[in-house]
């Protein structure tokens, strides 16, 4: 058993969300050393034996990748699990029909905390398809419950606090309709709707808090509609069932209270929410009228989709500090018609909207985040691309397009338009430091400089906020709009040398936390200054007291 004290480490620009210390009170601690599923060692045996307040940690070789065979592990009491590192170990769901980790009331009906740190999460799961019709004339079962939450599921009144996770190829995918049953001298059945897709990393039903992660690659999937089946007599031919919705390609957010979502120093990239498409019409052999195609499923917040109730705080749900690009939609494709005497006509084609972020009610607070580049896949229109809704503002945001959406910007906020896209100029997504994969802005983005730090004084690798690196003057505090912060310029300053008395002073600016002075005596050969560097004002300063008897020659080396 240790002893340490408790705490949560959040935003304390949220008053919700304050710096919480308590007494220091004992925790038992467990180990994890064995990647199996099950068993003496596993993390699943573990956490269920664990009791409220407990701490996991993780004992295992670099690189190690734990795989879920066994479907969801339940957390249903107050748990800390605290991994190694993003970089150093996977948890993998590998269960085709349930999702890694539940979040749930404890036994007496409270809600818990869990709080998950430093580990990389991939897989996800699939909801069973829908049945097939079972009688003639009978149609295909609607998969009517959803795919929700491809790996977490927070439950109403639980809160989840994950930081400096990386969620990568995480997916929740919806059931296919059932086909209807066709069946001599009756009326064919039609094909079932597809099922709902919510959250292909997380969906979340009570509160969620991120810090430092990073989602890339998830997929929220609606199953496709079920097809439509022949008429075998004088008959019709029966409709397709319509694809199934897509909410949220990495979260889902839908939360009767508050507080909903705070989001800090995270970057979402790449992650689609994918409506299903809608199911064929069945073909009319003998009968005058083929069916019809089902209806392509919507596709909404390939980053994030959030709508919450009875929400009257101006805190329900907050995302700061963080970076969404090339994020999509791509809603279902209607299903074709069927063949006959009069051919089926063919579904149409789903809606999409909200490329980055949908927004389903208007109490959401967005500041100093990178929203650009996002939209919908292929030839689908996706009004508001990078933000479809209403925010609250809270100033230097970056969205690359405003098509009249969303509704809320500022003066403090930079945009651009349809016809002049804001390009952000983003580096791809790597590693750049840290414990997550990052994009950092290249030189010459718009976004660097131009935000305010506020209480966000590291960036989402853990690196200082903020360093002006450019002349300005800047509309806030110098920091970087997004997750990642700027450490120096993109262009080596110049050396400037000072006659001081009888010294020799060298001088550039600060902060330029990432170039090194170094000196040679040949041009040839170059090594790193032994001299002390001392920040004065605005600038870095080297003195030389006494000034070296012999040619010695400086540079800055980035």
């Amino acid at each position: 058993m240790k002893t340490k004290h408790t705490f949560k480490l959040l935003s304390s620009a949220i008053p919700w969300l304050a710096v919480f210390l308590g007494a220091a009170t004992a925790v038992r601690a467990a180990t994890v050393s064995s990647t199996a599923d099950d068993g003496s060692g596993t993390l699943r045996k573990l956490v269920s034996q664990a009791l409220t307040g407990d701490e996991i940690d993780f004992n295992l070789p670099i690189g190690s990748v734990i795989t879920l065979t066994s479907g969801e592990i339940i957390l249903n009491k107050n748990l800390t699990i605290a991994g190694p590192g993003a970089k150093n170990l996977t948890i993998q769901a590998a269960s085709l029909n349930q999702r890694a980790f539940e979040v749930e009331k404890d036994n007496g009906g409270a809600g818990v905390t869990v709080t998950i740190s430093r580990l990389r999460f991939t897989g996800g799961f699939s909801f069973p398809d829908g049945q097939p019709g079972t009688a003639a004339g009978r149609p295909g079962q609607d998969v009517v419950l959803p795919a929700e939450g491809g790996f977490f599921l927070n439950d109403k009144d639980c809160t989840l606090i994950v930081t400096n996770c990386f969620f990568d190829g995480c997916y929740a995918a919806g059931g296919r309709g059932g086909l209807g049953y066709g069946g001599d001298l009756a009326q064919p059945g039609k094909g079932g709707k597809g099922g709902p897709a919510l959250g292909g990393a997380i969906a979340t039903l009570g509160s969620l808090v991120l810090s430092g992660c990073t989602f890339s690659g998830n997929t929220a999937n609606g199953g496709r509609g079920g097809d439509g089946t022949n008429a075998s007599s004088s008959f019709n031919g029966s409709n397709g069932g319509d694809g199934g919705l897509a909410h949220g390609g990495a979260i889902f957010v839908d939360y009767n209270g508050a507080p909903a979502l705070l989001a800090t120093n995270c970057t979402l990239f790449e992650n689609v929410a994918y409506g299903g498409d809608g199911g064929t019409g069945g073909n009319a052999l003998l009968g005058p009228q083929a069916g019809n195609g089902g209806g392509g499923g919507e596709a909404k917040g390939g980053g994030l989709f959030y709508f919450i109730n009875m929400c009257a705080q101006m805190d329900c749900g907050t995302t700061e500090h963080s970076t969404f690009s090339q994020n999509y939609t791509r809603p279902g494709t209607g299903g074709s018609g069927g063949s006959g005497p009069v051919n089926g006509s063919p579904g149409p084609d789903g809606t999409g909207a909200g490329g980055g972020m949908f927004l389903g009610t208007p109490d959401y607070q967005v500041g100093n985040t990178l929203l650009a580049a996002n939209g919908g896949l292929g030839a689908s229109l996706c009004p508001g691309p990078d933000i479809n809704g209403t925010i609250i503002s809270l100033g230097y945001n970056l969205v690359g397009i405003n098509d009249g959406q969303p509704v809320g910007l500022t003066p403090l906020d930079l945009q651009g338009n349809p016809g002049n896209p804001l390009d952000p100029r983003l580096g791809p997504l790597q590693d750049n430091g840290g414990e997550t994969l990052t994009m950092a802005p290249l030189a010459g983005s718009p976004a660097i400089d131009s935000g305010s730090a506020g209480n966000a004084l590291f960036d989402q690798i853990g690196q200082i906020r903020p360093v002006p690196v450019t002349s300005g003057p800047f509309p806030g505090d110098g920091s970087d709009i997004g997750a990642f912060e700027v450490q120096c310029s993109y262009d080596i300053p110049a050396l400037n040398i000072l006659s001081a008395g009888p010294s020799l002073v060298l001088t550039w600016p600060w902060p330029s936390t990432c170039f090194v002075l170094q000196q040679s005596s040949d041009l040839l050969t170059w090594t790193d200054s032994t001299y002390a560097v001392a920040h004065v004002g605005n600038e870095n300063q080297v003195t030389l007291s006494p000034p070296p008897p012999n040619n010695l020659f400086f540079r800055l080396k980035k």
